[in-house]
């Protein structure tokens, strides 16, 4: 919206660079705790189907 205001090129691409840029640390930041999840999770732990008792 800023640079529709300005009319300015280097505006644009300064807010679309952002843009890409927050979807670029938000991709890598759910990929890293997808990846931590996966490797230290207790399976048990989060299998929905077992009552609490029987969970680690």
């Amino acid at each position: 919206m800023l640079h529709f205001l300005t009319g300015s090129k280097l505006v644009g691409y300064a807010e679309d660079g952002g843009e890409m840029l927050s979807i670029a640390v938000a991709c890598c930041s759910a990929f890293i705790l997808y990846r931590g999840l996966g490797r230290y999770a207790d399976l048990q732990a989060l299998d929905p189907s077992l009552p609490f008792s029987k969970r680690t």
